[in-house]
C-alpha cells in the first residue's frame, strides 16, 4: 500500500489532519494543566497522559507500514498454500490435503479446519484489539478535551 502513490498520498493527508487534531488536543490539555487551579478544573496527571499521546502519535504515523507488513505476510502465506497444493481455492486445498494423507483424511481435515478456525479467531482478536485501542484512545482524548473545555 505504501508503494501505491494514490493510497500513500491519501494516507499522508489523513495523517496530517490527525496530527493537527492531536496537536490541538495536546494544546488543550496543556492549557488545562496550566490553568487547572485557577479555573477549578480537576488536575490531569501528565505522567499518565504522555505515554498515551506518544503511542497514539506513533501508531498514527506508522500505520501504513504496519498495514503493508500485514498484507505482505498474508500474501506470502497465501502463495505458500497455493504452491503446496496447487489449488486456487481453500476447498480445493482441503480436498488435496485429504487425498494426500493416505487413509488419514479425517484427521488431516480436522487439522486443517482447526488451523482455519484458529486463523479466524486470531483475526477476530486482532479486530477487537484494534477496536479497543482506537476506542480507548479516542475516548481518552475526548475526555481531556471536554474536561479542558470546562464541561464535566
Amino acid at each position: 500500500m505504501a508503494s501505491n502513490k494514490t493510497v500513500f498520498n491519501l494516507w499522508l493527508a489523513i495523517v496530517g489532519i490527525a496530527d493537527v487534531l492531536l496537536i490541538l488536543v495536546v494544546a488543550l490539555v496543556g492549557f488545562q494543566v496550566m490553568s487547572a487551579s485557577s479555573f477549578g478544573f480537576d488536575e490531569v496527571e501528565v505522567k499518565h497522559l504522555l505515554p498515551r499521546i506518544a503511542l497514539m502519535f506513533l501508531l498514527m504515523n506508522t500505520s501504513i507500514f504496519l498495514i503493508d507488513g500485514i498484507i505482505s505476510l498474508s500474501n506470502v502465506l497465501i502463495s505458500a498454500v497455493n504452491q503446496v497444493s496447487g489449488a486456487s481455492t481453500v476447498w480445493s486445498t482441503l480436498i488435496k490435503v485429504v487425498e494426500k494423507t493416505s487413509g488419514q483424511g479425517v484427521a488431516a481435515l480436522l487439522i486443517m479446519v482447526a488451523f482455519f478456525l484458529l486463523g479466524h479467531i486470531a483475526g477476530v482478536l486482532c479486530y477487537a484489539l484494534d477496536h479497543f485501542v482506537h476506542r480507548h484512545c479516542l475516548i481518552a482524548a475526548s475526555e481531556y478535551v471536554v474536561v479542558g473545555a470546562g464541561v464535566s
